[in-house]
C-alpha cells in the first residue's frame, strides 16, 4: 500500500511566504488559546467559589439595561408614593377668598390619592429615564 500523504513540514506557510512575517501573523491571528490546569483566582475575603452557568445567566439578566431600568422605575414610584404622601400631609387645604370648613375623610383621602399618584408617576418616569 502506498501512502499519499504529504508529510506536513514543521513550519508550513499559511500567510506569508516570508518566514519571519508569517510567524507574526501566525501570533496576532492564529489561535493562541491554551489549555491552563493551574488557575490562580484571587481572593480577598473568603474562599472562591466558581459561578455556574445558572449564576452567570441570572447575574446576567440583573445586569442587563431592562431589568435596571424597570427596577428603577419601580423604586422612583414607591420614592414618589412616599414624598407624595409626605407633602399632602402637610399641604394646607386652605384656599383664599372661601369660607374654611371642615373636609371629609374621603375627600382628605382623594387628595392624598392624587398628590401621591402625581409625584409616583414622576418620580417613576425620572427612574425609567
Amino acid at each position: 500500500m502506498e501512502d499519499d500523504s504529504k508529510p506536513v513540514s514543521e513550519h508550513q506557510t499559511l500567510f506569508h511566504n516570508d518566514p519571519f512575517l508569517d510567524n507574526l501573523a501566525r501570533y496576532f491571528i492564529g489561535n493562541n488559546t491554551r489549555y491552563r490546569e493551574n488557575i490562580i483566582i484571587p481572593r480577598t475575603m473568603g474562599p472562591v467559589v466558581i459561578k455556574t452557568n445558572e449564576e452567570k445567566l441570572i447575574e446576567a439578566g440583573f445586569e442587563s439595561c431592562a431589568f435596571k431600568t424597570t427596577m428603577s422605575c419601580v423604586a422612583g414610584f414607591g420614592l414618589g408614593a412616599a414624598l407624595g404622601l409626605f407633602s399632602s400631609s402637610v399641604n394646607p387645604t386652605i384656599v383664599p377668598g372661601q369660607e374654611l370648613k371642615t373636609q371629609t375623610a374621603r375627600e382628605i383621602l382623594r387628595e392624598m390619592k392624587g398628590t401621591m399618584l402625581s409625584y409616583a408617576k414622576n418620580f417613576a418616569m425620572v427612574g425609567a429615564m
